[in-house]
């Protein structure tokens, strides 16, 4: 893939370079695309050409396209010419003759197509100079988001951003744990401009990546995700969409090697690869982890604390602060941590010991029973779980 070499475009030197290009034999970037294509001059060989549409099917031309972004800017270099040719079902007028005259009749024309949801429609109307009252539909695709995430990134809004993250009930102040992590990753904050390369969609179509370049130089990627009909971001990548494929590898072996008690070693590649997952859950909680096991309590409740605020739909992060909540005695707050864990892994008797010894540290001896008892209905051979009954009957 021509993009991911940051290779400058050919005949521009400007954009990145993300395809050949049969018709001057160079390797350009999609603006430089979208300029030579829109006179439907390429050679049908390339994957990229543009199609004469027919009159009697459709009003605009279609291309192949790795963007929404790359597919609006060519439909407004097309609208701009289009607009100008006269046309058989107008009599040989133009579009721009007809909306000046009369505004009812090119609407009413308009309206005989059936316009994809992707189209530009608003720039027609503006460049045919046409008002309308009818409300035009709202945009919200990865791209979209992404460009309005980045408006907010170069204007150093950096509290306004937690809202395209998912909604967190479990922490309050979660939005303020997100704006302290983006607040401090270099290339954010360096951030002038932000350009589509490409953007991609998973099979089910509800996950989504949209790859980028920072000040004309730095790859990023940012992965998005549908919840409830609503693009929220997911996670940012400082690299390309291969580093978001590369990440699950990455962490099994970092999970690995904490399993096997080698600490300083998954220390190490977490280090390694902090600023290419900056705002990924996954790299806070397992530097919790490490914080935990080298005793730096503090460190690892900042850690688990930022892996719930990025990822609160998640049990390990939450049952890790928990139990730092609870060593503190902080009951209320760890009971808090410990229910939400159920409630996202209720079958799990490693979460249910956490919450019956919270009830227990509360006072609250039913409840901790009834919470020991599931555990050890679920794993009968759970020691810690009978350890505690036997020292709950004791005190009753």
């Amino acid at each position: 893939m021509l993009a991911l070499k940051k290779e400058r475009c050919q005949k521009c030197r400007d954009e990145r370079q993300i395809r050949f290009c049969l018709r001057i034999g160079k390797a350009i970037g999609y603006r430089c695309c979208n300029k030579l294509r829109v006179d439907f001059k390429c050679p049908n060989e390339c994957n990229y050409y543009a199609h004469t549409p027919q009159e009697d099917e459709a009003l605009f031309p279609s291309c192949k396209v790795d963007s929404r972004t790359e597919l609006h800017e060519f439909m407004y270099l097309t609208i701009d010419r289009w607009i100008h040719q006269p046309m058989l079902k107008l009599d040989g007028r133009t579009a721009r003759e007809i909306a000046r005259k009369d505004q009812e009749e090119m609407l009413s024309f308009l309206l005989q197509y059936q316009i994809p949801a992707s189209f530009p429609l608003d720039y027609l109307l503006k460049r045919l100079n046409i008002t309308t009252h009818a409300p035009l539909p709202g945009i919200d695709d990865p791209e979209s988001v992404a460009g309005r995430f980045f408006d907010l990134v170069i204007s150093r809004r950096w509290d306004d951003l937690s809202a395209f993250y998912t909604e967190n009930t479990i922490l309050p102040n979660a939005g303020k744990y997100i704006a302290e992590i983006l607040q401090n990753i270099p290339a954010l904050n360096k951030c002038r401009s932000a350009t589509v390369i490409n953007c991609g969609l998973s099979e089910d179509q509800i996950t989504a990546y949209v790859y980028l370049e920072l000040n004309g130089k730095t790859d990023w990627t940012m992965v998005l995700r549908k919840v409830d009909d609503k693009w929220q971001v997911k996670q940012n990548l400082l690299g390309t969409p291969q580093d978001y494929f590369a990440q699950n590898d990455l962490f099994t072996q970092v999970a690995t090697d904490m399993a096997q008690g080698e600490f300083e070693k998954a220390e190490s590649v977490l280090y390694r690869f902090k600023d290419t997952y900056p705002d990924t859950a996954d790299i806070h909680y397992y530097y919790g982890v490490y914080h935990q096991w080298a005793k730096q309590n503090a460190k690892a409740e900042q850690a688990f604390t930022r892996a719930v605020a990025l990822e609160s739909n998640w049990a390990m992060p939450l049952l890790h602060l928990g139990l730092l909540y609870m060593a503190d005695r902080k009951f209320e707050q760890a009971l808090t941590m410990f229910r939400e864990a159920d409630r996202i892994e209720p079958d799990n008797p490693v979460v249910l010991n956490n919450l019956g010894a919270c009830y227990y540290g509360r006072g609250e001896l039913n409840q901790a029973r009834e919470a020991w008892n599931q555990a050890v209905a679920l794993q009968p051979d759970f020691t810690p779980v009978r350890q505690n009954l036997e020292l709950l009957d004791r005190d009753v």
